[in-house]
């Protein structure tokens, strides 16, 4: 839960964010294989792998998409994760990508349980480093998230970042560091430790491939 596009691709290789789209109509979608599947610095597959697959449609900024994953829960029987997203990304006159929307989150067995407001700001500073935010908002539990991100490019090609936040939800700090690489425009690898102050710490390896159906 707790999904954000444009999050996870800066956290994975801390892309920048995509300003209007030049067709009228794009649809692009992907997949994500991961060792685990963490939000928050909490694994959401008990320390298994996930198989995140996803689908977007985008006009002149404004977006909707689709996104899923198995689950694993101690305290339910839910195995599915479905995520239903719109919102709108751009970028302001200081060259800093924006990404505001809202993401409704279903499962097998528990169903609707909600929604959240997301707002990402990203923006490249001097020499290859970069700096952004992401908040969330559980308009259900109203309760906050907020982290602050940061990234590096390196002249060979691998991009370093990490992540610091907190959430209310579990009144707990969490972050995570990594780094990705491109292996062709399509396909990027990642590998990223993550930690929180209620949970364990691990090591997550992912693989990701993007591709446009429709432009």
């Amino acid at each position: 839960m707790k999904f954000n596009l444009t999050a996870l691709a800066c956290a994975a290789g801390f892309c920048a964010v995509a300003g209007a789209a030049s067709a009228q109509v794009a649809v692009s979608g992907g997949a994500t294989l991961t060792t685990d599947y963490m939000v928050t610095g909490v694994t959401q597959t008990q320390g298994n792998p996930a198989f995140q697959p996803w689908v977007e449609v985008e006009s002149m900024g404004f977006y909707a998409g689709i996104w899923a994953s198995n689950v694993k829960f101690a305290e339910s029987d839910d195995r599915t994760e479905v995520d239903l997203y719109v919102g709108y990304r751009g970028e302001t006159f200081g060259g800093f990508g924006y990404d505001v929307g809202y993401a409704r989150y279903f499962y097998d067995r528990s169903g609707d349980i909600g929604g959240e407001l997301v707002a990402t700001l990203t923006g490249t500073m001097a020499d290859g480093f970069s700096l952004g935010t992401d908040l969330g908002y559980d308009t259900q539990a109203r309760n906050m998230r907020a982290s602050v991100l940061v990234g590096y490019e390196t002249f060979q090609g691998v991009s370093l970042s990490g992540e610091f936040g907190r959430t209310e939800a579990y009144s707990a700090n969490f972050w995570n560091v990594g780094a990705g690489y491109n292996l062709t425009d399509y396909l990027g690898v990642d590998v990223r430790y993550h930690d929180s102050t209620i949970s364990a710490g691990r090591i997550v390896l992912s693989g990701t491939v993007t591709f446009d159906l429709a432009q």
